[in-house]
C-alpha cells in the first residue's frame, strides 16, 4: 500500500533500485479514504515502473481479498518476476497463495514495517502462518524484531531473517532555524517567543495523540507559554473528533496542521519533537528530526529504541501518559542547553549510519542472491 511512513520508503527503494538498473513493477490498493499520499507516491512509480497493477489486499476477510489472489496469479502467469518484496503480512499471504497454488519458484522476501498492538488472535495467526512461509523477512530495526519475535508462536529461523534499517531520503537544505521561524510565526501568528512543540504521524490511538494533549494541557496549566503543531493526516476519524474535543479550550495553542507537502520546514523550526508512539517499526518520522538538528523526546519501545539508544540521543519518556510527557516538556525548557547537545550527537549520527544508498544497496545485494539461488 502506496501509504504512511511504510509507502514513501517503498517509492524511494524502488527509485533507488531502478537507478541500479533493476525492472520494477508495482502491486498496490488503489487509493482508499484517508491515503493523501496515494496519488503523489502514484506519480513517482509512474515515472520507472514497467507495470502498475492495482489491487486490493488491504481487508484479508472480505471477498476483494481473494478475488485480488486470483487477479494476482493471472500477472504471475503472464509476467515472469524474480522477486517477490511484500511489504507487509497480508500481501505476502497474498503471494504465497498465488505463488504455491501456481507451482512458481519465485522468492518472496518479505519488508516487515509494523505489526499492529490489540489485534484479533486470527491476524496474529494468519500473518504468524505467512512469516513462517516466506523465504525471508527484512526487520526496519533490532528492537522491533526483538519486540516482534517475543511474540511469535513459533521461532523464527535467523538464517531467513535480516535488518535493514531504512535510510534517511531528506536533505537539510532549509534556511537557517531562525529564518524559518520568523517565516513561518508570521504565516500562522504565533509569537517567536513561545515554545514550539511539533509532532508528526497520522492521528490514530497508536501514535498517543491524546496523552500529548493531556500533558500539553499540563504544560500550559503551569504556565509555560507553548504552541503544539500537530502535522499528520486523520487515520482514526472519532478518535480525531475525541482529541477536538478534548482541547477545545486550548484550540488556540493546538494547532492540527493535516497532510503538509513539507512538514519538515515546521519541524526544524520548532524547539522540540516528540514523538510518543506506542508501537513503531522504526520511527522515520524521528529520524528525521533527529538529522533535522531539533532536540527531540519520544516513547522508548519496539524500534524506536534504535533510534533513542536509552536516551543517548533524545530524552526517552518512562511511559506514555499526560503526566510523564507534561514532565519531559517542562525538563526540555529547562534544560534546553542539554537538550541542543543530545541533539547535535542524535544528528551527526543519523547522518552517518542511516544512509538511504547504503538501504538500497543492502537490499540489493540480499535480492541477488536469491535470484543466484534460484
Amino acid at each position: 500500500m502506496l501509504k504512511d511512513g511504510s509507502g514513501v520508503f517503498l517509492t524511494h527503494l524502488a527509485l533507488g533500485l531502478h537507478e541500479r538498473g533493476w525492472d520494477i513493477s508495482l502491486v498496490s490498493a488503489s487509493k482508499s479514504g484517508d491515503w493523501v499520499e496515494w496519488p503523489h507516491l502514484k506519480d513517482r512509480f509512474r515515472s520507472i515502473a514497467s507495470n502498475i497493477y492495482e489491487l486490493d489486499f488491504f481487508n484479508r476477510s472480505s471477498p476483494e481479498f481473494w478475488n485480488g489472489v486470483r487477479a494476482l496469479m493471472e500477472i504471475l502467469k503472464e509476467k515472469s518476476f524474480g522477486i517477490l518484496a511484500p511489504q507487509s503480512c497480508v500481501p505476502a499471504s497474498a503471494c504465497l497463495f498465488a505463488r504455491d497454488l501456481l507451482g512458481l519458484k519465485s522468492p518472496i522476501v518479505l519488508t516487515l514495517h509494523s505489526w499492529g498492538i490489540n489485534r484479533p488472535d486470527w491476524m496474529d495467526l494468519w500473518d504468524s502462518w505467512a512469516l513462517s512461509k516466506v523465504d525471508h523477512i527484512c526487520f526496519v530495526s533490532q528492537g522491533y524484531k526483538d519486540a516482534l519475535v517475543r511474540r511469535l508462536p513459533f521461532e523464527i529461523d535467523g538464517n531467513k531473517t535480516s535488518v535493514i534499517t531504512p535510510g534517511l531520503y531528506i536533505e537539510d537544505s532549509y534556511p537557517s532555524k531562525e529564518a524559518l521561524r520568523d517565516e513561518l510565526s508570521r504565516r500562522y501568528e504565533v509569537s517567536l517567543s513561545s515554545f514550539w512543540i511539533t509532532t508528526l504521524g497520522g492521528i490514530s490511538e497508536r501514535k498517543g495523540h491524546l496523552e500529548l494533549i493531556e500533558g500539553f494541557k499540563l504544560l500550559l496549566e503551569k504556565g509555560y507559554d507553548a504552541h503544539l503543531f500537530i502535522i499528520g493526516p486523520v487515520r482514526e476519524k472519532p478518535y480525531f473528533e475525541g482529541l477536538l474535543s478534548f482541547c477545545r479550550d486550548i484550540l488556540g495553542r493546538v494547532r492540527f496542521m493535516g497532510q503538509m507537502s513539507d512538514p519538515h520546514s515546521l519541524i526544524k523550526a520548532s524547539d522540540v519533537f516528540i514523538f510518543p508512539s506506542r508501537s513503531e517499526g522504526l520511527g522515520l518520522a524521528l529520524m528525521e528530526a533527529m538529522a533535522l538538528g531539533v532536540p527531540c523526546i519520544s516513547s522508548n519501545v519496539e524500534g524506536v529504541k534504535d533510534l533513542v539508544c536509552d536516551g543517548k540521543y533524545a530524552l526517552a519518556l518512562s511511559e506514555i501518559s499526560g503526566s510523564e510527557i507534561a514532565r519531559s516538556l517542562i525538563y526540555a525548557i529547562e534544560n534546553y542547553s542539554e537538550m541542543l547537545y543530545t541533539a547535535s550527537k542524535a544528528r551527526e549520527r543519523v547522518l552517518k549510519d542511516f544512509s538511504f544508498d547504503r538501504t538500497v544497496r543492502a537490499y540489493e545485494n540480499l535480492y541477488l542472491k536469491f535470484l543466484v539461488e534460484s
